[in-house]
């Protein structure tokens, strides 16, 4: 409990008088609408009163918080690998607006660098910050599934009760991202996110690649929130984990090699990712854990997390492209 420079007309929980005090346990955590929430006290002898009916609500809210602050990490640990797998060589970028389908970015695709099969991620078309969550989750959400497999069981343990993986159609996204490869213009419509039960029942879309189609902001959202607003039709639910198996048994049964190679050395990096969080979480904290931190610690500690993994990662793309280069051209 804690003194906060509150309006009056904030009320007591227990008493409906006017409260300035605040439970610490559950303040600005997100509420079922997603947005934050307080709980305020007048007193300490009022919060007490209130615990027995509170602590639920106070627990569940944690959760939610948890899971928000966990998609937060997710997705920014993606953009992290996204980065050092970079291997679209991007000639040039058209930015319209078309009247029925909105905006629209045409990509139009470059010669592929001789510096290595993975290359640093292309800055100089997208100085945007924003510009570049786009690109960098655009068409990676079947490798953002999978890419959670890795990390679901240290962000999430003992807060998810179900995750399944979701396929949707989406509807009325502010972005359309359309890759010319020759003459045919690829603007997919098909998207796959992850959807999560509390052990309240509060059920969430988990979409790390939503900026794909220009949706920024957070990385979860209600279940019912994300259907009305970005949902056209829900098409498939498989349990999760089956999209990481089905991109396994694609790549072994690719019949061009460096389809196989590719996919490869996509594993194994994500492989020696996982082995790097396992590394920072034992210098400074599990990630379980970081997801209830006080929020200050929560910031500072997720920047450190970002700043290990990008020098660790960076290694990673070093080494592949040395596998890569040794290898003889396709034919």
């Amino acid at each position: 409990m804690e003194d906060a420079a509150v309006p009056q007309s904030r009320k007591c929980f227990e008493c409906c008088k006017s409260a300035e005090l605040v439970c610490n346990g559950c303040k600005g955590t997100p509420n079922r609408s997603g947005f934050p929430s307080a709980i305020y006290y007048c007193s300490a002898t009022c919060q007490k009163k209130d615990w027995y009916s509170h602590r639920p609500s106070c627990r569940a809210s944690r959760d939610r918080q948890a899971l928000y602050r966990a998609g937060q990490v997710a997705q920014s640990l993606h953009y992290t690998f996204r980065r050092i797998t970079w291997s679209w060589a991007i000639a040039s970028v058209e930015r319209e607006k078309d009247e029925v389908l909105g905006k629209i970015w045409k990509i139009f695709d470059g010669k592929h660098p001789e510096t290595g099969y993975f290359f640093q991620f292309p800055t100089d078309p997208f100085p945007d910050v924003k510009d570049q969550e786009t690109i960098l989750s655009y068409g990676s959400c079947r490798e953002a599934l999978a890419f959670m497999e890795t990390l679901v069981p240290d962000l999430l343990l003992n807060t998810c009760s179900e995750i399944q993986e979701v396929s949707v159609r989406i509807k009325n996204p502010p972005l359309r991202i359309a890759r010319w490869e020759g003459l045919v213009p690829l603007i997919p419509d098909v998207h796959e996110v992850l959807q999560v039960i509390l052990p309240i029942h509060d059920k969430c879309a988990v979409d790390l690649t939503a900026a794909q189609y220009g949706w920024h902001g957070s990385v979860v959202m209600p279940w019912d929130m994300f259907i009305e607003q970005r949902v056209k039709e829900v098409y498939g639910i498989r349990d999760f984990g089956d999209t990481s198996r089905l991109l396994r048994a694609e790549a072994e049964a690719a019949e061009n090699a460096y389809v196989r190679l590719h996919r490869m050395w996509l594993e194994y990096m994500m492989k020696s990712f996982s082995a790097y969080l396992i590394e920072w979480e034992r210098e400074n904290i599990y990630l379980r854990d970081l997801m209830r931190c006080p929020d200050e610690e929560f910031k500072t500690r997720h920047a450190s997390l970002l700043e290990f993994m990008e020098e660790r990662t960076s290694r990673l793309n070093v080494e592949a492209n040395e596998f890569f280069e040794s290898l003889e051209p396709p034919s």
